[in-house]
């Protein structure tokens, strides 16, 4: 049990199939992040990038360090209705880096 009297996680691994599986399953027509990296490019180049992104998944969850760069976010106000100048009325659009998009979409 941990001191907050939860049992251990179990392990998790992360393999070369499931990351190339959710990377051929990318839209190649969202906006790439702030990583400047293209969904189509790392689509297209997805068995080539598979087996290295594991490496880097599995090294970040085993070992609990989130690189810097997977923090960060492009932040878009959006207008949603009523007056434009009226913050209540904006909402706010997040890219992040596509590998953000893959950890969410089933990799974790």
């Amino acid at each position: 049990m941990s001191k907050l009297g939860h049992p251990p996680m179990p392990p998790i691994t992360i393999t070369v199939q499931g990351v190339d599986k959710l990377w051929t399953g990318l839209n190649p027509n969202k906006a790439q992040g702030p990583d400047e990296i293209s969904p189509r490019l790392l689509k297209e180049l997805h068995t080539e990038i598979a087996p290295i992104l594991t490496i880097i998944f599995q090294r970040s969850l085993d070992t609990g360090i989130v690189p810097k760069d997977w923090k960060l976010a492009i932040i878009t106000p959006a207008f949603k209705k009523g007056s434009k100048s009226k913050q209540s009325n904006m909402n706010s659009i997040k890219t992040n880096g596509t590998h953000h998009c893959v950890k969410h979409d089933g990799l974790l």
